[in-house]
């Protein structure tokens, strides 16, 4: 998978302006797949950047940016910056969760991802909570 989105990056980078929103969402898919092989230094640079080109294309309040909050926090949990992680994660995760244009699967990783930071700071409740309210949806927002 990951040299798929490696090849659609290149395609894309090479075939359209760089803060084209196309990039931008490949660079977001890439770096979460980076970040779930453990590749959080390169994930972070991704959706740093593809997060930033989204907010110059649709505006800060798009549920794309929303998602590249979500994946960027994700990175910061594997770096071990908790404190940031949490701002992003849940920020993100409330704005997707709350807009109805914002895709079921986007709205799953935005938790499980919040989830997983509960977790790696000892607030299994909490991480507890989302899962629930996820498994009480039927794995739907």
């Amino acid at each position: 998978a990951e040299g798929l989105l490696r090849n659609a990056l290149t395609i894309y980078a090479t075939s359209l302006p760089p803060d084209h929103p196309e990039v931008a969402r490949a660079q977001i898919e890439l770096a979460g797949l980076l970040t779930t092989d453990g590749d959080y230094t390169q994930a972070l640079q991704l959706a740093q950047a593809g997060s930033a080109s989204l907010v110059q294309a649709y505006g800060a309040d798009h549920w794309l940016v929303a998602n590249a909050g979500s994946v960027q926090g994700g990175t910061l949990v594997g770096l071990g910056r908790l404190d940031e992680a949490e701002t992003l994660l849940r920020t993100s995760y409330g704005q997707l969760a709350s807009d109805k244009s914002a895709r079921a699967a986007y709205v799953r990783a935005a938790r499980q991802r919040l989830a997983a930071l509960y977790r790696a700071t000892d607030r299994a409740q909490e991480a507890a909570a989302l899962e629930e309210t996820q498994q009480v949806n039927g794995g739907t927002p």
